[in-house]
């Protein structure tokens, strides 16, 4: 078999690769600082996509802002505790 057949076998195809998963109840926070600014920002992003979307009226746009922080602790706590 040639070195081009042999790279496009059916031998290579037929392996699965699969990344590692760590199964926790906690999350956890990634120590490296780019890491937790993404970890955080996904943290606020999920929040956000759960609640109702914000208010273009900047009086009531303050109460959503409100509750997405009140959230934002609340999930930071369950996490450090």
């Amino acid at each position: 078999m040639n070195i081009i057949s042999s790279f496009f076998s059916n031998k290579a195809s037929k392996t699965k690769v699969t990344a590692p998963v760590v199964k926790s109840s906690k999350l956890a926070v990634p120590e490296d600082s780019m890491l937790k600014r993404h970890f955080l920002t996904q943290l606020r992003a999920d929040i956000e996509n759960t609640m109702l979307p914000s208010l273009a009226d900047p009086s009531l746009k303050h109460y959503y802002e409100a509750s997405v922080a009140a959230e934002f602790q609340k999930r930071l706590s369950e996490v450090f505790k």
